[in-house]
């Protein structure tokens, strides 16, 4: 299983206020809230953890079909761009990319997974930019709606993940896959 998160900061700036009263204890755990507050900067900080917990969020979700919202228990843990976020008795790997710009997040499920990344920047013709930029690969989405890839040599399906927020597209999938 996959997941994917994308923070455009620039965006992230102007429509969140993450510092009014109260909006720390309702996503984020007393760990990480420590961590928060103890770092240079903060609001880096704030947009890396939420990455990692909403890029997890979509493999729980992928796996149990049922959307929810409960970012507390999601915690993670991070080490430079690396890190884990447990959910329950789940431990999700993740790597995150941080730039000037954005704070993108790969998660996976199994430790060391391969993935291919692609950044776009055209959030609203992103499945066209994808499809004539792979000559490998096709996305698609399956009877649940969820992002999948296509092998065009194989015709195999396999697990993606799409995020996108203001300037930016992020769409993975692994290296290899096993069909879907």
């Amino acid at each position: 299983m996959l997941g994917n998160d994308i923070v455009d900061l620039q965006l992230a700036t102007i429509q969140s206020n993450w510092r009014r009263k109260g909006y720390l204890q309702k996503i984020f755990t007393e760990k990480e809230q420590d961590l928060i507050a103890n770092v240079k900067d903060q609001d880096q900080m704030v947009w890396l953890l939420w990455s990692m917990k909403e890029a997890a969020y979509k493999i729980v979700n992928r796996q149990s079909l049922k959307r929810f919202y409960s970012p507390t228990k999601f915690s993670c843990t991070i080490n430079g761009n690396i890190g884990t976020v447990t959910f329950e008795h789940q431990i999700i790997y993740t790597r995150s990319e941080i730039s000037e710009n954005y704070i993108n997040t790969t998660a996976t499920s199994e430790h060391n997974r391969k993935l291919e990344r692609y950044l776009l920047h055209h959030p609203a013709t992103y499945i066209e930019d994808f499809n004539k930029l792979s000559h490998k690969f096709e996305l698609t989405k399956n009877e649940a709606n969820l992002p999948t890839i296509q092998d065009l040599l194989t015709e195999e399906f396999g697990p993606a993940s799409v995020s996108h927020h203001g300037r930016y597209v992020s769409i993975v999938h692994p290296t290899q896959f096993e069909p879907v």
